[in-house]
């Protein structure tokens, strides 16, 4: 895919952060750079507002609780799409008992094939 260059000035500090987690991650600091811009600017405009409000770069404790809020949301959403992957894969008659599963019950099965799982690995 076709690349343009952009250039940027970097607080000392910051420039350390992204070099710390290029090497952390074993990956380009441009990478990590590029990536940083393509997931803040795929938020809607109000999220990133909210983000720059916090200060976060200024406020550890805030970046900590918003990560640990983030990270919950995050799997939240990989939950439910692998849910609908699961329904998708099933035949009518499995997806419509599936379906009517309380999410205590869904919870239930999700733990025992986690439990299956780790027992053949």
């Amino acid at each position: 895919m076709p690349t343009k260059t952009l250039s940027a000035s970097l607080t000392p500090a910051l420039y350390q952060q992204t070099r710390n987690t290029a090497r952390e991650e074993g990956r380009k600091q441009s990478t990590v750079v590029a990536e940083a811009l393509s997931l803040y600017t795929a938020l809607p405009r109000d999220v990133r507002q909210l983000l720059r409000d916090l200060d976060l770069p200024q406020s550890p404790g805030a970046a900590v609780e918003v990560a640990a809020r983030l990270r919950s949301a995050v799997l939240e959403v990989r939950w439910q799409k692998l849910l609908e992957r699961i329904r998708m894969a099933m035949d009518p008659a499995a997806r419509a008992r599936f379906e009517a599963m309380t999410a205590d019950q869904t919870d239930a099965l999700a733990r025992e094939a986690v439990r299956a799982t780790r027992k053949h690995v």
